[in-house]
């Protein structure tokens, strides 16, 4: 805690007394931002009793999370921290970056690099109750971030050119041991390395591949990604992935096809996935293919209030939840939004696994369907 706290201190004072001079000579001012979600659902059920739950999505307490940053032409620095389960530190992404040249960026510390992500399944549910499985963010093309690790990041991005390299050094558990082999990352130098491209043709889309490293993944395999977005079609947006680990013998799959997308028709917004996962015999079930769906509408009534929903399904092997059947989710819900933020109630059902946000994935039967009504309010200043 005190070293956070004295690293804290350090970063303001970098950032009011230094100057990142742009090219007028101008200095970059620095900035605090804020963004908090909280959810209680007075009524929910834990098996056959009926109980409250408090939490976020994806845990069991509160989260309020800060960004300090400075940013100008040539250099700027950033770190993101979280106060949540009574605890207070730096739990995702802190960077400090100079910009030698247009569009090249040198950065260290533990960045974040969102360009190529692909988040087509983060819609619905997902930013409610999220169901114990489900799909989400970094569907089928990963956020780049060396594991959470000490990083170094080059990259250029500029007339529709993306280029990157990034090599990350673990710290913390460094060794990781899985199917009987271990590695020590923190000196595996080759296999901590990350780097990919992106195009992007004006009118029609971007195609996109990487290759991440071990790191990434917490383990002793790394991924490489190939990708399509489309953009030539008004008011759609479509991905289209392919995702294979490095060392198939070292990962439970060998190929994995994610495609997402979202339809604007007037007020409404249409989000939909699927996805098929080839197991090999890693899995405990074997040499499977899993199979994934969902699709979810987004609608502005008016008059700050919207109304969300969506419905997934995932097969057995897909859910992996433990219950040994497929898992079916449904959502609604409606929102108020507000000048710096939003509240809204919902319903939210699931067959099997349960959930895994609101702490209520503790001590459930998954073979049980389970069900909640969620409020949900977050802010953003």
């Amino acid at each position: 805690m005190k070293r956070t706290l004295v690293v804290l201190a350090l970063l303001l004072a970098v950032g009011i007394t230094l100057t990142f001079a742009d090219d007028a000579a101008k200095p970059a001012g620095v900035t605090i931002g804020s963004w908090a979600r909280s959810i209680y659902a007075p009524l929910a059920s834990r098996d056959s009793d009926t109980v409250p739950a408090l939490g976020v999505s994806w845990g069991n307490a509160t989260r309020v999370g800060y960004t300090i940053k400075a940013d100008s032409d040539t250099a700027g620095f950033y770190v993101t921290l979280c106060a949540d389960a009574h605890s207070f530190g730096v739990t995702d992404d802190i960077a400090v970056y100079v910009k030698p040249f247009p569009g090249l960026k040198i950065a260290g510390g533990s960045p974040y690099d969102d360009t190529l992500r692909n988040n087509g399944a983060a819609f619905g549910s997902w930013n409610w109750v999220r169901p114990a499985s489900i799909y989400g963010e970094d569907f089928g093309f990963d956020r780049v971030n060396g594991g959470n690790c000490e990083v170094a990041e080059i990259s250029y991005n500029a007339n529709g050119i993306f280029v990157y390299f990034e090599q990350s050094r673990p710290t913390g558990n460094a060794s990781f041991t899985k199917y009987g082999e271990s590695v020590d990352s923190a000196t595996d130098a080759m296999n901590n390395i990350a780097f990919g491209a992106g195009y992007t043709i004006e009118g029609i889309g971007q195609i996109k591949a990487q290759k991440l490293g071990y790191a990434s993944f917490g383990g002793i395999v790394g991924a490489y990604e190939i990708g399509f977005n489309l953009s030539a079609v008004p008011n759609l947006s479509a991905e289209a992935d392919l995702k294979m680990p490095t060392d198939t013998d070292k990962s439970d799959t060998d190929m994995v096809i994610p495609v997402s997308g979202s339809y604007k028709v007037d007020k409404a917004t249409i989000n939909f996935f699927g996805i098929a996962t080839m197991f090999n015999d890693n899995a405990a079930f074997g040499a499977k293919t899993g199979m994934g769906a969902g699709a979810g509408v987004d609608y502005d009534i008016g008059e700050g209030l919207g109304f969300t929903s969506d419905v997934r399904y995932l097969d057995k092997y897909a859910a992996d939840n433990g219950s040994g059947d497929p898992q079916v989710s449904f959502f609604v819900a409606i929102n108020k939004t507000l000048a710096v933020g939003q509240i809204g109630v919902g319903f939210e059902y699931v067959t099997t696994g349960g959930f895994g946000g609101a702490d209520l994935g503790t001590g459930v039967d998954v073979t049980k369907a389970q069900w909640c009504v969620p409020i949900k309010w977050e802010v953003s200043f």
